[in-house]
């Protein structure tokens, strides 16, 4: 099923680093720097969890 495919690809792993940045103020300081700042940072995360 869909929602199968979804929690074997780790979304709990990207969810819990959204979290992390956004209580740390990370994610808002992205989106305070504006596309070019929120493209890096989503790029950043990607690399940092080893996704594309």
């Amino acid at each position: 099923s869909e929602g199968q495919a979804i929690v074997e690809d780790k979304i709990s792993e990207v969810a819990g680093s959204l979290i992390s940045a956004y209580d740390s103020g990370e994610f808002y300081g992205a989106l305070q720097e504006g596309p070019g700042g929120w493209q890096k940072w989503v790029k950043n995360l990607g690399k940092s969890l080893k996704r594309k």
